[in-house]
């Protein structure tokens, strides 16, 4: 072959570019970051509590959970809210209804570390979502309304029975779960499937003792509905101030004559002549299910009328049950006998 053929050609090599390709060939001269701050002082605790407490709306259970552990924690350090409990309670509220167990665990520890006179002033709006977990349709979120309920009526009892709906509404939610008969006003309308007024034992609790085995997980749920009962019956049925009749005696052994000052004081109550319904529209019945109950004798004639036939039924027909439910279903009636002594 002739030498001037045998050298080898080299032809250019044309590369396509394709028409969705990225380029990448860039270098970066600045990276934004939205919300930046850097400081060489660390934030107040106000401002903690803010950010911690913006955080309760977070979508993880474990930054909730988080978050109401430092609040709970910031509370307990403190004798003083570090934000107005209008800003704080209407964020953790709505947690009682969680569906994670231990965020609702970690709101339970948050109400008891919040002061008593906090409480007494957001009662209203603390048993509405009480109620509202109450008559849940998960079982867990039903028994964590009864932690949250005791929580209450152990540190605010006498204002959790006379707030707007805590005495009859809370008695009719009770015994709705303990599948107890109420002859309440609208009791056909409630929510965990009570029958109407007058057709006997709720449909709820029968069925499932059918349906389901007895097993120690049910035994406890229901002492625990029973032990609060018992605990909602004893604070109403309770005098307002416990230390009167110690004040009667000092001032009959004390003073001559008698004068019974305590008895000729301005009333402290809300409406102290709400009974007589001067403002009440005539034509329209009262509501008793959301009313005030602030006096004892008001909540005894409720629980007459509504709530004590089914209590003294469902009380004998527990009687004789075993285990946790029977120490329970003793309480209640050794508390009913306590009652009805004092009466007479």
């Amino acid at each position: 072959m002739d030498a001037r053929f045998s050298r080898r050609i080299d032809m250019p090599t044309v590369l396509l570019k394709t028409s969705f390709g990225l380029t990448s060939n860039f270098i970066a001269l600045a990276i934004s970051v939205l919300q930046q701050s850097l400081s060489t002082t660390a934030p107040t605790i106000s401002a903690q509590f803010t950010h911690h407490l913006a955080l309760l709306n977070h979508k993880s259970d474990t930054q909730r959970k988080e978050s109401l552990s430092y609040l709970t924690t910031a509370l307990s350090s403190t004798t003083q809210l570090p934000l107005p409990a209008s800003a704080i309670l209407p964020k953790v509220q709505p947690l009682i209804l969680d569906v994670s167990g231990a965020v609702r665990t970690q709101v339970i520890a948050f109400i008891e570390a919040l002061p008593p006179p906090t409480l007494r002033e957001n009662i209203d709006q603390l048993i509405l979502y009480v109620h509202a977990a109450l008559t849940h349709l998960s079982v867990r979120i039903r028994t964590s309304g009864l932690d949250v309920l005791s929580v209450l009526l152990n540190v605010v009892g006498q204002d959790v029975v006379a707030c707007p709906g805590g005495w009859v509404r809370t008695l009719k939610y009770l015994m709705a779960l303990i599948s107890w008969p109420f002859s309440g006003p609208s009791s056909s309308a409630s929510a965990v499937g009570a029958k109407a007024p007058g057709a006997g034992w709720t449909t709820i609790g029968t069925s499932n003792l059918r349906n389901m085995e007895r097993s120690d997980e049910h035994d406890r749920t229901r002492a625990k509905q029973i032990s609060v009962l018992t605990q909602l019956v004893e604070t109403g049925f309770a005098p307002a101030h416990p230390d009167i009749a110690a004040r009667q005696i000092l001032t009959v052994t004390s003073s001559w004559p008698v004068v019974h000052w305590y008895e000729n004081q301005l009333p402290c109550s809300v409406n102290p002549y709400g009974y007589l319904r001067l403002f009440d529209d005539p034509n329209q019945p009262r509501d008793d299910e959301m009313a005030r109950f602030e006096d004892r004798d008001e909540r005894r004639d409720a629980w007459e009328r509504y709530a004590e036939r089914g209590v003294l039924l469902g009380v004998d027909r527990a009687k004789g049950e075993g285990g946790a439910v029977g120490r329970a279903v003793g309480k209640l009636e050794k508390v009913l006998r306590e009652i009805e002594k004092g009466e007479d």
